[in-house]
């Protein structure tokens, strides 16, 4: 007979089934609530404090740790905790740079000119 955490509805269809001679698996042990991960377990980037799933999740403890020591990796292989946005940073003062050698190229341009004239 089937057991486990089935309805009604799931116990007659797997009644029927086996009645026509087909397999019917047993049900694998159903997890509880404290043996799932979510899906941000460990990551950095999530504010522990502040979320509610976070509060709420039996997982917290063990997510904490994981995810401190995934920035201590990201620290010690990157030099920054968040290196998405470290290129992005990079990006932007790299453009800025180049667009303020473009004005001081244009300046002195006009300074040149000024003084051939």
């Amino acid at each position: 007979m089937v057991s486990g955490k089935l309805g009604a509805v799931q116990k007659a269809d797997a009644d029927h089934f086996k009645s026509l001679g087909v397999y019917v698996p047993e049900p694998l042990h159903v997890l509880d609530d404290g043996e799932l991960l979510q899906s941000c377990f460990g990551l950095p980037g999530i504010n522990v404090d502040s979320d509610v799933t976070c509060k709420t999740c039996p997982a917290k403890n063990a997510c904490e740790m994981l995810r401190t020591q995934t920035l201590n990796s990201l620290l010690r292989m990157r030099g920054t905790s968040e290196p998405v946005a470290e290129r992005k940073r990079q990006k932007n003062r790299e453009r800025v740079a180049r667009h303020r050698l473009k004005k001081t190229e244009g300046q002195n341009n006009e300074l040149t000119k000024g003084l051939a004239s």
